[in-house]
Parts: C-alpha cells; structure tokens; sequence
C-alpha cells in the first residue's frame, strides 16, 4: 500500500513557485492587475464625490488632511462645483488651488 502524502520540501526556491503559479495563470497578470486597480480607482473616486456631495450639501470644496508613507502632512480637496480634486498636496499647493478657485479671471 502507497503512502499518498505530500511532504514539504525545504529546497523548494521562489524560482520553482513562480513557474507553477505561470502554469495555473498564463496570462499577465501585472495587465490584469493594473485595469482593475484603475477600475476600482475610478469607482471610489466616483463614489467619494457622491457622499461629500451629499456630506456638506454646499458649494464650497471639501478640504482634508492625511499622512503619506513618510508621515508627513498631506492635504487633499474635492471641489464639487468646478469637479476639481486636489490630492497630495503640500500646505502652500492647498492654499495655491483654494486661491485660483476665488480669483477673477
């Protein structure tokens, strides 16, 4: 009688599981991968502008604060009458679009 069980092989490389997960996705999957990232992206995008729509109710641009991988401060806008968005910005850039918005052209 045959013992069918499968033991783990410590000298199994990195090199090795990449060519099997080629056999079972043969496709490319960093392509696939990025389309579905913008896909995703685009439709949080649309769905964040919905909700702060909805949030404030008002014409004036939503403003917000996050921390980059660095930690530093980042700012970030949403304007929904001009549908304008701000992302990444610095404190001066922020204050740069909140300008251009009010400025006579």
């Amino acid at each position: 009688m045959t013992n069918n069980v499968a033991y783990y092989n410590s000298s199994y490389s990195s090199t090795n599981r990449q060519s099997d997960r080629n056999a079972y996705w043969p496709f490319n999957a960093s392509g696939t991968s990025q389309l579905l990232h913008r896909t995703i992206k685009s439709h949080i995008n649309g769905l964040m502008k919905v909700l702060v729509r909805q949030h404030t109710g008002s014409s004036e641009p939503h403003v917000w604060s996050s921390t980059d991988a660095n930690g530093e401060t980042v700012w970030n806008a949403i304007d929904m009458a001009s549908d304008r968005t701000l992302r990444n910005a610095t404190e001066t850039e922020m204050r740069i679009w909140l300008e251009e918005r009010y400025t006579l052209v």
